[in-house]
């Protein structure tokens, strides 16, 4: 019986000491570099200026969105909303 404790206790710290590898640690802060370094590129060749979109939508219906974001020199300049799709149980704009 004392055995099977020392047998479960050391299966327990291998465990803990596997699992607490700091390899990935180390990847994810170099993908991190590398993507910083790249939007930094982008908006140095693009002088601060770009446009991107976010979209959205219901998993329950065919309902989507679409958010487009505009800088121009590094401050928001527009941000415009378009809904896509069945939007029957959307009140309209007032």
């Amino acid at each position: 019986m004392k055995n099977k404790i020392y047998y479960i206790t050391l299966l327990f710290i291998s465990s803990l000491l596997i699992s607490c590898s700091s390899d990935d640690d180390l990847s994810y802060k170099n993908d991190f570099q590398s993507s910083q370094t790249a939007w930094l590129q982008f908006k140095e060749s693009s002088k601060n200026s770009y446009k991107y979109a976010v979209p959205g939508g219901s998993l329950l219906s065919s309902y989507r969105w679409q958010t487009t974001i505009t800088v121009s020199s590094g401050k928001v300049t527009n941000r415009s909303f378009k809904s896509i799709g069945n939007s029957v149980n959307i009140p309209a704009e007032q």
